[in-house]
């Protein structure tokens, strides 16, 4: 025959409402954090699991960061490197121009105000950092700001004509290497003195020769045109130069945009691995709140009516 005893029964019952009290938390926090647990412990054998998934994910997070960075980079790099290529083709446009007229009157105004142009685009900078310097990054690589830079002293030996087109540059040959992944690394750097070089030099021959044989003015004589026709060649090649370069960063711009979007693929897929285990199901957490809570509520009320039933009112 069982016992029945008002301690026995009131231990039964806070025993009851007690659980119902903690099955009411744990549901209600699910819930209201969308979450199975708020620490690791809550999650117990997945919890190394969800800790290598975590480090993963936060890796992607770095390469994906970094692709950002060196997105724009490229990005303001293309402009820079597609403006120089402009200024070649504008260049030899306004020589072939001249020869076509027999007339270059104008060509050496034009040629100064392209020069500048290529400065500029020689010394752009992004996040205040000159594209184009190697690792001087807060020195511009390009310090001539005229023609009359581009020559020394004449007459000069082809070494020191060579030699006063090096000085107008002050980048170094460093060159940086960017990861994109785990595995996959590119080299965005590129160097004014590459860059600018072959068409520094075509300038300076003209420029050379203004000095040595006087301006341009009025009609071009049979040898001016003849000198100004041999420098065509030469400033194809430099514009071809900076159009391959501008080519090459734009190849570099694809290799990250595809890098980036391996990795936000990635990213996705961590988060759907990381939520199947972290994430709460919402409708079956409701529907245990709810039982907790009337699971609740009858302890309770079975608690009270026990309070209210003694053997000593029998008594």
């Amino acid at each position: 025959m069982t016992r029945i005893s008002t301690a026995g029964n009131y231990s039964s019952m806070l025993t009851n409402l007690s659980r119902a009290q903690v099955e009411q938390a744990k549901w209600g926090d699910q819930i209201s954090t969308k979450q199975v647990a708020t620490d690791l412990k809550g999650f117990a054998k997945n919890a190394e699991y969800i800790t290598a998934l975590k480090n993963v994910q936060s890796k992607v997070g770095s390469f994906l960061e970094q692709n950002t960075l060196i997105t724009d980079k490229l990005s303001m790099q293309d402009v820079a490197l597609s403006r120089a290529a402009d200024t070649a083709q504008n260049i030899r446009t306004s020589v072939t121009e001249a020869i076509a007229a027999g007339n270059a009157d104008t060509m050496m105004e034009q040629l100064q105000s392209y020069f500048a142009d290529a400065v500029s685009a020689l010394n752009t900078q992004h996040q205040g950092q000159f594209l184009f310097a190697g690792g001087k990054i807060d020195t511009q690589p390009v310090v001539a700001s005229s023609l009359e830079d581009l020559t020394p002293p004449l007459p000069a030996t082809p070494a020191e004509l060579a030699d006063q087109i090096t000085a107008q540059f002050t980048n170094d040959k460093f060159t940086a290497s960017i990861r994109l992944n785990e595995t996959a690394t590119i080299n965005p750097s590129f160097h004014a003195d590459t860059l600018g070089g072959p068409l520094f030099t075509v300038l300076q021959n003209i420029q050379v020769y203004v000095e040595e044989n006087g301006d341009f003015d009025g009609n071009l004589t049979q040898e001016q045109s003849d000198f100004l026709k041999s420098q065509l060649p030469l400033l194809d090649d430099a514009r071809k130069g900076l159009i391959d370069e501008t080519a090459r960063n734009g190849m570099l711009q694809n290799r990250v945009e595809q890098a980036a979007g391996i990795l936000k693929e990635r990213e996705s897929g961590m988060e759907v691995m990381i939520g199947g285990i972290v994430d709460a199901d919402y409708a079956a957490a409701s529907v245990r709140l709810n039982i907790a809570q009337l699971s609740l509520e009858g302890s309770a009320r079975v608690f009270s009516l026990l309070s209210g039933s003694s053997i000593l009112d029998v008594l």
